[in-house]
């Protein structure tokens, strides 16, 4: 055998080993996913201006799993935190997390994440915003896996 074919052989096995264990690892992120879930734990610094509601929110992220969940933000990334109110989707959040450590059976609060919420949707849910309950607003988290969208909530 060529050397030349000796090469290719060991990149293409290289390579699928490589796609093998990085499946492996998808699916086993995958299936942590689905075992976390995500809650408004408090509101605080409320900021009404002439075009938007200001917020500062503090979510609660549960591992249920038998696994432990943690990320660094290189391949791993909270992208970005969408809430509604009454199920209707209100307004974002683009939190600064690099990284997230969050042990089996464990929970984790964020804190301090800035939101901001426009008035033009305020306007378009004014019926359902103007008695305000806090139990209505719900969060859930948009997590980016080396390309893959995932939500947690």
């Amino acid at each position: 055998m060529k050397t030349s074919t000796k090469i290719i052989i060991g990149i293409v096995a290289v390579v699928a080993a490589i796609a093998f264990f990085g499946y492996k690892k998808y699916q086993k992120m995958q299936s942590i996913f689905e075992k976390i879930t995500i809650e408004l734990a408090g509101i605080k610094d409320l900021k009404i201006t002439s075009q938007s509601i200001g917020f500062n929110a503090s979510v609660k992220f549960t591992n249920s799993s038998n696994e432990d969940f943690s990320f660094k933000g290189y391949i791993v990334s909270l992208k970005q935190l969408n809430f509604y109110y009454k199920g209707k989707y209100i307004g974002k959040a683009i939190p600064n997390l690099e990284e997230i450590y969050i042990p089996k059976y464990n929970e984790l609060v964020v804190e301090n994440i800035p939101v901001i919420i426009p008035f033009g949707t305020v306007f378009s849910n004014l019926t359902e915003i103007t008695t305000f309950n806090s139990n209505y607003l719900t969060s859930e988290a948009v997590v980016s896996v080396a390309g893959y969208e995932f939500l947690i909530n």
